[in-house]
């Protein structure tokens, strides 16, 4: 194998995800379009959480679904009551490869291909929202609505799954699809024998194959959510064991428990089974950086506990072997920034969509213009970021991120030794995605707008409206204060 295929192979897939919320908790209407940095901005209440989770249930469901057939009995249940709809698409990609394997399948296949996925999908997208959101999904959709919408486009797979349904509405793709490059070879030990006996699961298992590879691309990476009650985890979390998180969460027939959501207790897991080697680079060394000049010093774990999740330890310049700070004792801005460390640190991969609710979150303003510094770099670095923000610090400095892409590398250099940036640190316009989250008085809710960065950077009126309020009030109370003196 050649470096330069190596290289194309190892490229992390982009992400091509668009959705379209309707009538779901504050919202109206929210159309989103996945970009590898996404940013949600608006007033509290206005639907960014709701969106970001929607959205990591989404690819939560996914990959908990076992398309793949990772799971047998999962699997043989899933084809035993979808055995029309696996019958039917067998039958036409077997019609298909009759005079040899096709270069691409015609959209009613692809179809038919998609319906064998609709049912097991749709039950686990409506277990992962009961999860995220208990007791069971509780009251979802928007006041004075029966139920809400969420419309999911990708390439080749789009549908639309109705509140309260356990079946997916497949929608055809725009266009003949490429052919998977081993569908021959997933197809040729049943094409060339005689059919599965009643019962026998190899039909499903090997369209999972199928169907995985051509259907989901889109979906097939690890999606983490670091959520805004991060302080509280962190300082909890050795209290709450994995197995008594297990005990919280489900009570014997998929029932959600002690009123916690799916994104605390993801958090709380991933805590809990930290593992002892970290993850490739260039993660650990931006995890290194950010510790570095965040919080001046190192993050460190130490299992002493069998059984009991590692102690977080942080170790600030000047102290001794020994003498760390446990993170039950840090400031609530360490304790705000350490878990985005350790997810850099053991977590994060290429291609990955990491959600991060108010990332500044307990941080002074100059952390937080230095953390967006790193958020740019995880970009740089192939991670798909979301982010939901109050920071006019936070949206300046990405703003000023992406007015870099516009200047030479070399004069990048320049500017990165006076501001504390490097050469690679830019965002171009093309990679940010922007919606406002704002308040439609004629339906009394909420919807989408976005905002398309340019070469100027990225548009401050969702702040540029509280400063002006601001000014306006202070030169009023100034002219009152020189009419009493």
């Amino acid at each position: 194998m050649s470096p330069k295929k190596k290289k194309e192979e190892t490229k992390p897939k982009p992400i091509d995800l668009k959705l379209t919320l309707e009538n779901f908790g504050p919202l109206r209407k929210a159309e989103v379009e996945l970009k590898p940095m996404t940013i949600f901005i608006g007033p509290n209440n206005s639907g960014k959480s709701y969106t970001a989770t929607m959205i990591y249930a989404l690819l939560r469901s996914v990959e908990r679904a076992h398309l793949r057939p990772a799971d047998p009995v999962r699997s043989f249940q899933s084809w035993e009551s979808d055995a029309r709809a696996v019958n039917t698409a067998w039958k036409s990609l077997a019609r298909l490869c009759e005079n040899g394997p096709p270069s691409e399948l015609d959209e009613g296949t692809v179809a038919e291909l998609a319906q064998v996925f609709a049912k097991p999908l749709g039950e686990e997208l409506k277990r992962e929202i009961g999860r995220c959101w208990p007791p069971a999904g509780g009251q979802l959709n928007r006041a004075g609505t029966e139920h809400f919408r969420l419309d999911v486009r990708s390439e080749p797979l789009s549908f639309v799954y109705p509140q309260h349904s356990n079946a997916l509405q497949i929608r055809p793709p725009q266009g003949p699809v490429r052919a998977p490059e081993r569908m021959m070879e997933l197809l040729g030990p049943l094409t060339r024998g005689a059919s599965p006996m009643p019962g026998d699961m190899d039909r499903y298992m090997h369209l999972a194959d199928i169907g995985s590879a051509m259907l989901f691309s889109a979906f097939d990476r690890a999606a983490y959510y670091i959520p805004a009650s991060r302080v509280g985890i962190l300082r909890t979390y050795r209290a709450m064991t994995a197995s008594a998180l297990d005990r919280l969460e489900w009570n014997g027939h998929s029932q959600p428990g002690a009123h916690l959501a799916g994104v605390d207790l993801d958090l709380h897991r991933h805590l809990s089974d930290l593992p002892q080697t970290p993850g490739p680079e260039p993660f650990p060394r931006i995890a290194a950086e950010m510790a570095r000049e965040l919080i001046g010093g190192e993050v460190s774990l130490m299992w002493i506990d069998k059984g009991l999740p590692p102690n977080i330890l942080i170790r600030v310049g000047g102290r001794e072997i020994g003498d760390d700070i446990k993170i039950e004792r840090a400031s609530s801005g360490d304790c705000s920034l350490i878990p985005i460390m350790l997810f850099n640190l053991f977590r994060l991969r290429q291609g990955d969509l990491l959600i991060i609710d108010e990332p500044e979150a307990h941080l002074h303003p100059g952390n937080q213009s230095i953390l967006a510094k790193y958020l740019v770099r995880l970009v740089r670095a192939g991670v798909n970021l979301i982010i939901t923000t109050h920071s006019e610090y936070l949206l300046s400095r990405l703003s000023n991120f992406v007015m870099l892409e516009g200047i030479k590398k070399d004069r990048r250099k320049e500017l990165g030794a006076a501001f504390g940036f490097g050469e690679d640190d830019y965002l171009a316009k093309e990679e940010v995605g922007v919606y406002r989250f704002k308040y439609d008085r004629r339906s009394k809710a909420y919807i989408t707008a976005p905002e398309e960065p340019t070469i100027e950077g990225i548009g401050q009126d969702e702040f540029g409206e509280v400063d002006s309020a601001l000014y306006e009030e202070e030169i009023r109370l100034e002219n009152e204060v020189v009419k009493k003196t």
